[in-house]
């Protein structure tokens, strides 16, 4: 740290300053500015500065030297006293967990009370008891007893699984519970004069076009996709994406085509519980199918490994 000279001229402690500052830059006393030079009594204050710094840098180098020794046995003291609170917290833990939280055995058996004989001590009126009264008895205490519902610990946890493959789960129960169920017949494709020119599945669309084109199968990491079409010879018409996974009906998506050459286009969220064969049918106003188109949604192989 700089230590200013006793002296109250303002040039004198200015020659000091520049002094100290020309040493501490690592500038030889040969850069001492031209005012100062030509000034003996400045040219004095200049070189004090300079050999004060330089006092300066040889007293913390000296210090640097020394091992804080003092500082290094607080620190071992320190992690000391710290690894013997761990150990004993440890400890304190390890037998908190051995000690029971309910009494022993022994004080169970010394304090829970004998059971009367009920067989001895029962009155004749109960030993006169005809079978089709005690039946009656205990067909009336199984009718109002409630019901208890199942608790949290009976239920089942997969906890090896994250949420998002439970929630797979569960809807892949209730689609096959729904498809078991269905029996509807694949309407045929019919003619029509409508012209459907492009079918494309991709996961956008983006000036109107198709970005992202999916081959067959979709893979399994894809969870939503575009359906994108173009068709010609149906302006002014309604045309219908009607989506289906194993003949059952998921979405039906109305789009109502503005001229004679008009591209359009419907989306769909998937789970990995709708893996399998999927189908999109395009109907007319009337229902009719004048166009389908078929793909696969998580290959064999990924549905197996995924489970």
């Amino acid at each position: 740290m700089m230590r200013l000279p006793d002296t109250e001229n303002a040039h004198e402690l200015y020659a000091f300053k520049k002094g100290y500052r020309t040493a501490k830059a690592g500038l030889a006393q040969t850069f001492m500015p031209s005012q100062i030079r030509y000034e003996a009594n400045l040219r004095d204050y200049f070189v004090a500065g300079y050999e004060q710094y330089q006092a300066d840098l040889a007293e913390s180098t000296l210090a640097s030297r020394h091992k804080p020794w003092r500082q290094r046995l607080a620190w071992w003291v320190m992690m000391a006293l710290a690894g013997l609170a761990t150990a004993g917290l440890m400890l304190h833990n390890i037998e908190s967990e051995r000690s029971p939280d309910a009494p022993s055995d022994a004080n169970l058996a010394s304090t829970t009370p004998e059971p009367a004989n009920t067989v001895s001590e029962a009155s004749p009126l109960f030993l006169q008891t005809t079978p089709s009264q005690m039946a009656d008895s205990a067909n009336l205490a199984a009718d109002t007893t409630p019901d208890k519902p199942e608790s949290a610990e009976t239920k089942p946890k997969l906890s090896l699984i994250s949420d998002q493959a439970r929630q797979d789960l569960s809807e892949r129960k209730q689609d096959l519970a729904k498809l078991n169920a269905t029996h509807d017949p694949v309407p045929p494709v019919t003619s029509s004069s409508v012209d459907v020119r492009r079918m494309t599945l991709a996961r956008s669309v983006q000036s109107m076009e198709p970005t992202g084109v999916l081959n067959h199968p979709v893979p399994k990491y894809v969870r939503r996709i575009v359906f994108f079409t173009e068709v010609v010879g149906a302006k002014g018409q309604t045309l219908t994406h009607h989506w289906y996974h194993r003949n059952r009906s998921m979405a039906e998506i109305e789009l109502d085509i503005g001229s004679d050459r008009f591209r359009t286009w419907s989306s769909k969220r998937l789970s990995s519980a709708w893996a399998g064969p999927w189908r999109i049918d395009i109907e007319n106003e009337r229902g009719e199918v004048i166009e389908r188109f078929e793909f696969v949604y998580i290959a064999q192989n990924q549905e197996t490994s995924g489970q």
